[in-house]
């Protein structure tokens, strides 16, 4: 299993149409799970999507964004990446904020599909909102 941690500025005011978009390499062919983090002071105006290529993995519902003030938003899905040593993309915006804010992702991954026992207790987990 390995851990990465990507710290991103995302620019004052930076408008939906025109995000600022953040690659994260991995070296690994599974992601376990993703963490969002949002600085205090984002005020719920600091807005990012997690994509592969064009492919949008969160948020699921169309049109929306994952943000946050002072949180860190956990994602636990397993996803299978197409082959080792790609990025997936981190999409920010930040329309109306008045300062330039920072994003934090983590994210876990394994080398080998994770075990039957660790899909089963991350779905768990999912459906208890933990």
């Amino acid at each position: 299993m390995s851990f990465y941690s990507y710290r991103f500025s995302v620019p004052a005011n930076t408008p939906e149409n025109n995000p600022v978009v953040f690659d994260c390499p991995i070296n690994e062919k599974w992601i376990t799970e993703i963490w969002v983090g949002f600085e205090d002071g984002c005020a719920w105006m600091v807005k990012v999507r997690v994509n592969y290529g064009i492919r949008r993995y969160f948020p699921n519902n169309p049109g929306e964004w994952i943000y946050g003030n002072d949180i860190f938003v956990p994602i636990r899905e397993i996803i299978q990446l197409p082959k080792k040593w790609e990025s997936i993309k981190v999409i920010a915006c930040s329309p109306g904020a008045k300062y330039e804010h920072d994003i934090i992702i983590y994210i876990w991954t394994s080398e080998e599909e994770p075990l039957p026992l660790e899909v089963a207790m991350n779905r768990l987990v999912k459906g208890l909102g933990l």
